[in-house]
């Protein structure tokens, strides 16, 4: 008997933990060049769970970058009903963390469910090299960490920004690329 109710609880441990809800941001490159947009996509699966909200914001060094815009898509009940969205801004924090809301959405009459993902975008602006680490907000302020069903924290992501190239180091790789070009041609001749 006590081997069957062991096996009971493992097997309904195992299919709560199979159900947790997931969160993830991936960049559109790895590598940027100073000037460039970085394009950070988010993606969520409530996996069955249900809230009252969700909202995550996205922390990163507010010299390397700046903030452009975000937007999400409505998550959608599995009975039809639109979740309603909150406002998403960017900017400088206090501690003089650059930041981006991410996604902001409420669940106005009971907790409810997501039969869709989350599919939201921040974009930010490359502004010197370095590398720009993006992670969620998980500390502070309550109604500004990460929230997303049953996560309040999730893997971040990071990107390289490489400095423009001086208009001179550009010149000498073409004069190279010209007398390479000229030397294999007399070689050819000989």
């Amino acid at each position: 008997m006590a081997k069957h109710l062991f096996a009971i609880a493992a097997a309904i441990s195992l299919a709560s933990a199979a159900s947790a809800a997931t969160l993830s941001v991936t960049p559109d490159a790895q590598t940027y060049t100073v000037g460039e947009i970085i394009t950070l996509s988010v993606f969520g699966d409530s996996e069955g769970e249900e809230a009252a909200f969700v909202f995550g914001r996205l922390l990163y060094d507010s010299p390397l970058a700046s903030y452009v815009s975000s937007n999400q898509q409505p998550l959608t009940t599995m009975f039809g009903s639109t979740w309603t969205q909150g406002a998403l801004t960017g900017g400088i924090d206090a501690q003089g963390r650059g930041f981006a809301d991410a996604f902001n959405q409420t669940f106005s009459v009971n907790p409810g469910d997501a039969a869709n993902p989350l599919i939201a975008t921040a974009t930010l602006l490359a502004e010197s090299a370095g590398v720009l680490d993006l992670t969620w907000q998980t500390e502070g302020d309550p109604n500004l960490v990460l929230s997303f069903f049953s996560l309040s924290d999730a893997p971040g992501t990071n990107v390289t920004i490489i400095p423009i190239p001086e208009p001179s180091t550009l010149g000498l790789l073409a004069m190279g690329a010209v007398l390479m070009a000229a030397a294999a041609r007399r070689g050819r001749r000989a």
